[in-house]
């Protein structure tokens, strides 16, 4: 079975929900210098994964986020929220009234359905039909190994990319104990973004029709062909058998969020950077004895409010509890 996810996420609201957005957000705004994307006010959010801007005297043009894979990943790790996903969206698109500018939905093949190279032979050959003009490859992750097939444009409203996503671990330096690891990424902006976002609110209830409606997204943007001897329009031509068990896969699609597990050090780098004034402007009104009674007697109070992400914090770093 195929493990389905969005692997990005951009979304704009309105100014009047600021501090409900923020409020989302697990560890607040790190605030920036200078603006970003046309906002004059920018900020960081997910240990600085995530950013968030917004101009306060342009009310027009909202507060617009952008959330990619590791960012989601640490706040399902931190707020049970994230981890309902379809329910943030819902937030977003409901109930504060905004819209999503763009979203990645990735499928994860770890069974050996697709083999990329077969695929990359494919298309070098034209055997695939495809809503946008011809694929290309790209080989490597800056002066890394791997390989990418991307079809469309990557300013376009749509986009699809497939890659060797265990290459691509192992080449920014990160573990990866999976023996096959393709993905395969549908990239929307725009309408089609928020289209595919409102679909994506229903998964938690009909997650067998979202997948379907996404296969056939899917198979609408590019379908795989075996070629005929007689027939030389590609539409004809019969859909190659594996294409459609991979279609047929991600009809049964299951969900999932990879969780990214916060360390010692990633808490460390966040109380440095949203506590450490607070801390300096307690010591600094109630003086250094009484600032770090205080601070000394919260922390024995929050001791007993550890809940189980404060505890995985705490294994992740080799402390038995």
């Amino acid at each position: 079975m195929l493990r389905a996810s969005v692997d990005f996420l951009e979304f704009t609201v309105p100014q009047t929900a600021f501090y409900d957005l923020v409020g989302l957000f697990p560890g607040g705004l790190v605030m920036r210098e200078g603006g970003w994307r046309g906002y004059q006010c920018s900020a960081l959010v997910a240990s600085g994964k995530g950013f968030v801007g917004w101009s306060p005297d342009r009310e027009d043009m909202g507060v617009h986020c952008s959330l990619g894979g590791q960012a989601l990943g640490i706040f399902a790790g931190l707020d049970d929220r994230w981890e309902d996903l379809a329910g943030v969206l819902s937030l977003i698109r409901d109930e504060w009234k905004g819209h999503v500018t763009r979203i990645d939905v990735a499928f994860d093949d770890k069974e050996g359905v697709l083999d990329l190279d077969h695929m990359r032979q494919e298309v070098k050959a034209g055997n695939f039909t495809s809503r946008w003009k011809g694929g290309y490859e790209r080989w490597g992750w800056g002066n890394q190994a791997g390989e990418s097939l991307y079809f469309g444009s990557k300013g376009s409203d749509a986009f699809l990319c497939c890659y060797d996503k265990k290459e691509e671990r192992l080449a920014k330096g990160h573990d990866c104990d999976e023996d096959h690891w393709v993905r395969v990424e549908l990239r929307l902006r725009r309408k089609r973004a928020d289209a595919v976002a409102q679909l994506w609110q229903s998964v938690a209830r009909d997650a067998r029709g979202v997948f379907e409606h996404l296969a056939g997204i899917l198979r609408g943007y590019v379908e795989f062909k075996v070629p005929s001897a007689t027939d030389s329009n590609k539409r004809r031509w019969e859909v190659a058998s594996w294409w459609v068990a991979f279609l047929g896969h991600v009809e049964k699609a299951r969900l999932v969020l990879e969780k990214v597990v916060r360390t010692i050090q990633n808490v460390m780098s966040w109380v440095s950077a949203q506590v450490s004034p607070s801390l300096a402007l307690l010591e600094t009104a109630l003086g250094k004895d009484r600032a770090w009674s205080f601070v000394f007697a919260e922390t024995e109070h929050g001791r007993a409010r550890w809940g189980p992400r404060h505890r995985a914090i705490l294994r992740a770093s080799g402390v038995t509890l």
